[in-house]
């Protein structure tokens, strides 16, 4: 009976283990729109040049930063943003070459995405690419922001290769310490399923959670 007992502990102890490992796989936000998260995540993580983003958000503000990261020691910018219900993606680039020669890139969804349905996005910066579609692996660049609403994949991207990208590893999530723009003020909603494909790297616990006012769960909101 003993033999037994042991193995039932130990069968309970691996449920457990997996039901966290799941629920860490796809840690879920609510933000109220008074706070944000910050992440910093250390070496060997490198959030210069290519980056490629996927998170599920679900709201009904019509404005609200999502991401937003900069450069330490320069004015590279890059924001991810609803405004007026339309999703907006934002990167500037002060390098030599800059983004596309034009020294930035501004996406912006034809679609509105303030319904109040999870909707998963994935964002490119700079991201190679390859297709195995063809006989040889050709390589393409890809900038810009995806998404699928109504079950149809919605794309607003370029085909620029960008260099020069200098964005530090601390990204802001549902807000920033000051306002970034006047009509675009802290997230209202839900976010969960954050993580960064090129360094292999999920967004589950915060550096800072600023004054704890960031629900480490997800529920739903009432309108206001």
């Amino acid at each position: 009976m003993a033999f037994i007992d042991m193995i039932i502990s130990l069968f309970c102890v691996a449920v457990l283990l997996n039901v966290r490992n799941t629920v860490t796989a796809e840690r879920c936000f609510t933000f109220k729109g008074d706070s944000f998260l910050v992440f910093s995540p250390s070496a060997p993580y490198d959030n210069k040049n290519s980056a490629h983003f996927e998170l599920e958000f679900k709201t009904q503000g019509l404005n609200g930063l999502l991401m937003y990261a900069r450069g330490d020691t320069n004015n590279d910018t890059e924001a991810l943003y609803i405004r007026g219900g339309h999703l907006h993606y934002h990167i500037f680039n002060t390098g030599s070459n800059g983004i596309g020669r034009e020294f930035g890139a501004h996406f912006v969804s034809n679609e509105r995405v303030d319904n109040n349905a999870w909707i998963k996005l994935n964002v490119f910066r700079t991201k190679e690419l390859v297709s195995i579609f063809r006989h040889s692996r050709d390589s393409a660049w890809k900038t810009g922001i995806e998404f699928e609403l109504s079950g149809v994949l919605r794309s607003y991207t370029d085909g620029y290769q960008r260099h020069n990208i200098d964005i530090s590893n601390t990204i802001y999530i549902g807000g920033y310490r000051q306002s970034v723009s006047n009509s675009v003020g802290n997230f209202t909603g839900q976010m969960r399923g954050i993580r960064e494909y090129t360094n292999g790297h999920r967004f589950e616990l915060p550096s800072l959670n600023y004054k704890s006012k960031v629900d480490l769960h997800c529920f739903d909101l009432q309108p206001q």
